[in-house]
């Protein structure tokens, strides 16, 4: 008889240990317990990655879904927590919209960090890279209508009108 009280009671210890994890888990979620949303969360805990985590506990860098997330004045953009005015030189990131002014995001030996934009007869990728109106041509920012006579390049794409790059300097075209 004890025995077969002994598995009713296990039984009903397991069904009540299963519906409080159920209802803490989903219902309830305490700090770095489970969570499926922020809703889940007791208190002024925010969800991250199914985690319950104190709200506005996140630092510069740190991956995001809400500003609500982020402490003091960051901002959570492009699921990284960056200050309102963007991330520094050299700092951390995940996009060029993250870093501020005249920065962009570059993969390096260090990982992706906020870097200077190329200006003037500088490397560049796209024209999105290079600094104010500067246009990337043949991978060198030029101003928008071209390099003019005398000016050093490296492809006829970066002169402007009928220049060419001869001998590295765009010059007229001798025909």
């Amino acid at each position: 008889m004890r025995e077969r009280v002994y598995k009713i009671l296990g039984l009903a210890v397991l069904t009540f240990t299963i519906s409080t994890f159920q209802q803490i888990s989903f219902a309830d979620s305490y700090s770095g317990q489970h969570c499926g949303d922020s809703g889940n969360c007791a208190g002024s805990l925010v969800c991250r990655n199914h985690v319950c985590i104190p709200k506005g506990g996140l630092s510069v860098t740190d991956w995001c879904n809400s500003s609500d997330q982020c402490s003091g004045s960051l901002v959570c953009r492009h699921n990284q927590c960056i200050p309102h005015g963007g991330l520094r030189l050299g700092q951390a990131c995940s996009t060029s919209d993250n870093c501020s002014g005249n920065l962009l995001c570059r993969l390096t030996i260090l990982g992706s960090i906020c870097v200077k934009r190329p200006g003037l007869d500088q490397h560049c990728m796209s024209t999105d890279d290079c600094m104010g109106n500067l246009k990337c041509r043949s991978h060198l920012c030029v101003p928008p209508t071209g390099l003019s006579k005398g000016k050093y390049c490296t492809d006829s794409d970066q002169c402007s009108g009928h220049l060419v790059c001869s001998s590295n300097w765009c010059s007229l075209n001798k025909q």
